[in-house]
């Protein structure tokens, strides 16, 4: 909607389109996958491949759509939880971690801080998930700002906790390549004891992202179908859009089948990105047209203008690095486009 009334209804599509897939259906897949891997090392024996993040997106899909109530109810213990696991692991990490500088250190390699910014931002996509709720959350002019700004805030202190102590417990040879590098730090820092139950509260934290994830994608879904630009009927559903959070899991339980994590989290952090960057050019045309009253922006012009030059700075060094990311990433929006032509011809006239 935003994107539609800034610059063309084709771009709000393609926006909308993105979040069908790389918005949240990828990002599920990507938390099931890693979940598997996080349960591997918890449980001491590989799960079956791809099945039990598939049950997992399916009995979080089965809650939301059948169970509201119970699935936010638990969500919300389960996410204060997961918290407080986090913090808790943190602590004990900093008590036994030997902070010193290494003494020959790695040469920087420019490009490779690039792409790792494209991973970065990922990390940090789910931030503006409480928008797909505004028309469900009490008080949304009050709760909806503290629903932004609190998490973010959160999430980064406890990204830059977690990495740092991730850094400091082994040698970089010790943890590269790896999907439970939580895991394998604490393992380093506590033993298999530590790597088993730092493991089961990572699992407990990508749990706990799936079902969010399940809970506002399907919100856009539905939106989209009441405006004509998607079939009627993933709009249907009473107390939840139940079509399109069905409609969503299967696609989330498509990709974890034919998906690898680290290519998968290369190409969602890219397309997500580039819609990021897109979407702060528009609220810098908004103010521009209609002024800083109606358009506030902290920081202006050199915050918008940092964040879209080193998206679009490190979405170009993926191109480089990681071309088939970046080349599944540019399929999935230049699909986009044909599907606003078709959806336009569908919809019937107003």
């Amino acid at each position: 909607t935003y994107l539609s009334r800034a610059f063309h209804p084709a771009l709000g599509f393609m926006a909308g389109w993105v979040s069908v897939f790389a918005g949240f259906a990828g990002p599920i897949a990507a938390a099931a996958l890693a979940l598997e891997s996080y349960l591997a090392t918890a449980l001491g024996a590989a799960p079956p491949a791809g099945a039990t993040g598939a049950a997992v997106i399916a009995l979080a899909a089965f809650l939301h759509a059948i169970r509201p109530s119970l699935g936010v109810g638990s969500l919300t213990g389960l996410v204060v939880l997961k918290a407080a696991l986090l913090v808790g692991f943190l602590l004990w990490g900093a008590a036994r971690v030997e902070i010193a500088a290494p003494a020959t250190p790695a040469p920087f390699d420019l490009g490779a801080f690039a792409v790792t910014l494209v991973w970065v931002s990922f990390s940090f996509s789910g931030w503006n998930g409480a928008v797909y709720l505004a028309g469900e959350i009490r008080e949304p002019e009050r709760n909806l700002r503290r629903a932004l700004w609190m998490p973010t805030v959160g999430v980064a202190v406890l990204y830059l906790g977690a990495n740092a102590l991730f850094l400091y417990a082994g040698s970089g040879a010790e943890l590269a390549g790896r999907a439970d590098i939580g895991a394998a730090a604490a393992r380093l820092l506590g033993g298999p004891t530590a790597e088993r139950i730092v493991a089961a509260i990572v699992a407990l934290a990508l749990v706990t992202s799936i079902s969010v994830m399940v809970l506002s994608g399907p919100r856009v879904l539905a939106q989209m179908a009441r405006d004509g630009m998607l079939p009627k009927v993933l709009a249907r559903g009473r107390a939840a859009p139940t079509a399109a959070i069905a409609f969503q899991a299967v696609i989330a339980i498509g990709i974890v089948f034919v998906s690898d994590l680290r290519q998968l989290i290369g190409t969602l952090g890219y397309t997500l990105g580039l819609s990021a960057a897109v979407t702060v050019a528009a609220a810098v045309w908004l103010r521009s047209r209609e002024g800083a009253t109606r358009v506030p922006m902290p920081g202006y012009p050199l915050v918008p203008a940092i964040f879209i030059g080193f998206t679009l700075w490190s979405s170009a060094f993926l191109v480089v690095r990681n071309p088939a990311d970046a080349l599944t990433g540019s399929i999935l929006l230049g699909l986009g486009l044909p599907a606003y032509l078709v959806a336009r011809l569908r919809r019937p006239p107003a």
